[in-house]
């Protein structure tokens, strides 16, 4: 009896296609129509369109291959000239962005795109790859980001790895080309101070003349940034680093990024100064992008920070301390 409301919803549109049909076929019956529009339909070449409709397509696609294929060719020739190695490969921070060169497989890390490991967890899933025996043999490496982020959040706890136990090689193209190593350098996190922070308010940031500085930035949303990130987009935090040279860099935060920490000092804008943070004259070289203070801000200024966060946010500054690869000859 459940089932008795079935009947009309099946029988009801059967009936009312029937009737269609029979419309149809009445009005293409006069006058012999009906025959005259079926040997029409049932020509030869109607029959055999499908057929050559898909053998087009066939056509189509291997001509897309083809000139993909050439594409491809002309990109890593130009990308990597000279390049000679063989193996499995992964490319930072973009694994997807680019055709490989001959000879190369790709074994992409878990979270393929840098800037989306942006918690701890997918952070250290990254970090736990390079340190397995799944890692690739070659890392294509360069710098940049997305959304006004600093690159060094990006991916950040791969980055003492990758200076540890891979070697560079040398720039090719627009990447540095690493080398997995024969034998691992270890790297040491030492804590160094720790302050508490306001918003809108100058940080004092330690001297790296004993190593590179990494941070971690606890901030904390109150119960009513809770509530606002709930039910709508909470401000976004920024980050403003002032260097020895006078320079300014802005940009923004992640805050669970922050947490799990990143290189601050000295700051990291391209291939070319990763290149020289992991060589033995990178103090000298990189002596311009020392940073001295910081200062973290929100959107709509300090009255809004202190409604949505929960002061104080915490700093503590760590040095980054790695064996470090004479470069001169590998530029």
């Amino acid at each position: 009896q459940g089932t008795r409301w079935l009947i009309p919803v099946v029988l009801l549109p059967l009936i009312f296609a029937t009737a269609l049909a029979a419309l149809s076929f009445k009005r293409y019956a006069r006058g012999g129509e009906l025959f005259s529009l079926l040997a029409q339909q049932l020509r030869v070449q109607n029959l055999f369109a499908p057929a050559k409709g898909f053998r087009e397509f066939l056509e189509d696609r291997q001509h897309s291959f083809r000139a993909y294929n050439t594409y491809a060719a002309g990109f890593r020739a130009e990308t990597f000239p000279n390049l000679e190695i063989h193996g499995s490969a992964d490319v930072y921070p973009l694994s997807q962005a680019l055709a490989l060169p001959d000879g190369l497989t790709c074994r992409p890390r878990p979270i393929f795109q840098s800037y989306s490991a942006y918690t701890s967890r997918l952070a250290e899933m990254n970090a736990a790859h390079l340190r397995s025996d799944r890692a690739a043999d070659h890392i294509l490496f360069d710098v940049w980001t997305i959304d006004g982020r600093f690159a060094s959040q990006d991916d950040s706890l791969s980055w003492p790895e990758l200076l540890t136990r891979y070697d560079i090689k040398r720039v090719a193209g627009q990447y540095i080309l690493m080398e997995k190593s024969v034998t691992p350098r270890r790297y040491e996190l030492t804590p160094i101070g720790e302050t508490v922070a306001r918003f809108d308010e100058g940080i004092e940031i330690p001297s790296m003349i004993g190593g590179p500085i990494w941070v971690r930035i606890d901030i904390r949303r109150s119960l009513w940034g809770n509530v606002v990130a709930t039910l709508y987009r909470p401000p976004r935090v920024w980050l403003t680093l002032f260097t020895r040279s006078g320079r300014a860099y802005g940009g923004r935060l992640l805050p669970a990024t922050a947490r799990t920490g990143f290189l601050l000092s000295p700051v990291i804008e391209n291939r070319q100064s990763f290149f020289a943070l992991a060589s033995t004259n990178w103090q000298h070289e990189l002596a311009d992008l020392e940073v001295t203070s910081a200062r973290i801000t929100t959107d709509g200024g300090r009255e809004v920070a202190s409604q949505h966060k929960s002061p104080p946010v915490r700093v503590r500054f760590y040095r980054l301390d790695f064996q470090r690869q004479d470069l001169g000859q590998t530029r």
